[in-house]
């Protein structure tokens, strides 16, 4: 068979036949499997919330490398079933595209996920044209070309009917198959005990950090220049994470929602301009169970409102169901026909008010129906006479908001709106909390609140930074995890819009930053220092030009 037909192979099913190999004790000598060069991390993400609520917990680990670096079988053994191809099987079983799962000589098994499946160094993008030449080694691929599959053989149980590898043998390279997210190039490791024919429960899962950490310190690892010495620094480096970012807003919306969900029936579509919208809708999105993704509104006329990218994202997500927020001033009346041409939505409706205080009373009554029992809501700024305050607090309520399926109100400075009043004025009121201090919501606000038989509690700092930190420790308290902090720039909205959703979904935590401040030492950097003993990775949303490298290097140091 010829390499150039390599990609039509089928990966066969997984066959019933265990081969027999000799199990030893549990072996802690592992080889690092991925290459160590420069922009290679590995996180200590073992354990970390995901979906809505903790819904879930994150079972290996992650480790950050670029497109196509070496992956490596940190055991010897055999493998046991691949992952790739036509055959992915994504829709029953935990299949990220490309991916290997290794049956160790030591009784465990080691999941590889997220090879590489796009061509090298993506001239077109994430093209899914790689195939099995540029997710496997050559020997992988060699066995594929004459076997038509790299799982044994049902002839027997001898060694002869499997793909042998030795431990530090080659297997494969690093790529953003799967739900990894476009460009997101990582390897996702696990490690379970025993041979577990088609994955593990979560219980037989163990915690690859420390086996990984020793191959490092031991020098069980390969560079570029050959095998590693123990006195090579380790390549764990300080707690930083990935970053979540699109070329704009829109984009970065969709990466945001790559991030968190790997379907969704339903969506939320918000206008890319202004934010208003964007923020009131991260609450409505938890209750639905949904992304938040932007697209572009109606003053560019000369294209469709829905991008391109997020009609791609809902056909990912399999949704069939969306929900506008915005009239049709904001994403005009033709926004649902481009629904359903271009993404398959078959069902879509409008939330839309008169203003933005109107609209958040109209989403605030549409997640109360969701659910029973007291709320405590949040009120937050809705505009300033200073374009750039009258948003940092909404923005980092959102997330807060999201994770506790509570509405966020806004209100104006001095003055609670009438539709704000007449929600509040709901017997399932409790307490109300008050996001920012004095200076941004005035007290004959916070006053006419408790004349309404409200009690009240802000969550406040001196300063935009330090309000967002209340926030987030108001969600560490709810019960959210710590252990991965994301950051947003507190000076302009565009590229955090969406990112309440996502945060909140990965059961995590969003603080402001000033992500162009090279010098540091501001009340975000205490506050990291001060989680410390948690904190584990510290992730920017957005690019460079908004938090840039030395920011959320400077962070991680803090928080390292």
């Amino acid at each position: 068979m010829q390499r150039s037909v390599v990609s039509s192979v089928l990966i066969a099913l997984a066959l019933s036949v265990v081969v027999a190999l000799p199990a030893g004790a549990v072996e802690a000598e592992l080889w690092y499997p991925v290459q160590v060069t420069d922009g290679v991390t590995l996180h200590d993400n073992y354990g970390d919330c995901r979906g809505t609520g903790c819904s879930r917990t994150h079972r290996g680990v992650d480790i950050m490398a670029p497109q196509m670096t070496p992956v490596y079988a940190a055991a010897s053994g055999y493998v046991r079933r691949a992952y790739g191809g036509e055959d992915t099987r994504c829709a029953s079983e935990p299949c990220s595209s490309f991916g290997l799962l290794l049956y160790g000589d030591d009784g465990n098994s080691y999941f590889y996920l997220h090879l590489n499946n796009d061509t090298p160094g993506r001239p077109e993008g994430c093209d899914r044209l790689g195939g099995p030449a540029n997710a496997f080694s050559p020997a992988l691929v060699d066995a594929l070309e004459e076997r038509g599959t790299l799982e044994p053989l049902p002839t027997g149980s001898s060694t002869s009917d499997v793909v042998r590898v030795e431990r530090s043998d080659l297997l494969g390279y690093v790529g953003s198959s799967g739900n990894a997210g476009c460009g997101n190039d990582h390897l996702h490791f696990e490690m379970w005990e025993g041979h577990v024919q088609y994955g593990a429960d979560d219980d037989r899962k163990s915690d690859p950090h420390p086996f990984l950490t020793a191959a490092l310190d031991a020098g069980r690892y390969w560079t570029a220049g050959g095998r590693g010495t123990a006195t090579t620094p380790s390549p764990t480096g300080p707690a930083v994470g990935d970053r979540v970012a699109g070329d704009n807003r829109v984009l970065t919306s969709v990466a945001l929602s790559r991030a968190a969900f790997t379907s969704a029936s339903t969506v939320v579509v918000a206008p890319a301009e202004g934010y208003p919208e964007a923020l009131l809708a991260a609450p409505l999105a938890a209750t639905l169970d949904a992304p938040v993704l932007l697209t572009w509104g109606t003053q560019l006329q000369e294209r469709d409102l829905l991008d391109p990218a997020v009609a791609a994202e809902i056909e990912r997500l399999g949704a069939t169901t969306a929900v506008i927020v915005g009239d049709t001033r904001v994403l005009g009346p033709e926004l649902e026909g481009q629904l359903r041409e271009h993404a398959g939505v078959s069902s879509s409706r409008r939330i839309a008010g008169a203003d933005r205080y109107e609209l958040s009373r109209l989403v605030a009554e549409e997640i109360a129906a969701d659910r029973d029992g007291i709320m405590s809501p949040i009120v937050a700024l809705g505009e300033h006479a200073d374009p750039s305050r009258g948003w940092p607090d909404a923005l980092a309520a959102s997330a807060v908001a999201a994770a506790g399926d509570v509405p966020i109100l806004l209100t104006k400075g001095g003055e609670l709106p009438l539709a704000t009043r007449r929600f509040l004025a709901r017997s399932d009121i409790g307490e109300v909390r008050i996001a920012g201090g004095p200076v941004a919501i005035g007290t004959e606000v916070e006053d006419t609140i408790r004349s309404m038989g409200r009690t009240t509690r802000r969550l406040a700092g001196a300063d935009r930074y330090a309000t967002s930190i209340a926030l987030a420790e108001e969600a560490i308290a709810a019960g959210a995890s710590d252990r991965r902090v994301w950051v947003a720039t507190g000076r302009n909205y565009p590229d955090a819009l969406a990112a309440g959703r996502t945060v909140a979904a990965r059961g995590e935590v969003l603080v402001l930053v000033d992500g162009t401040d090279p010098a540091g030492g501001n009340v975000v950097d205490e506050w990291l220092r001060r989680r410390a003993d948690r904190v584990t990775a510290v992730s920017a949303i957005g690019g460079t030009g908004v938090v840039t490298g030395g920011v959320l290097s400077r962070l991680a140091a803090a928080a390292d």
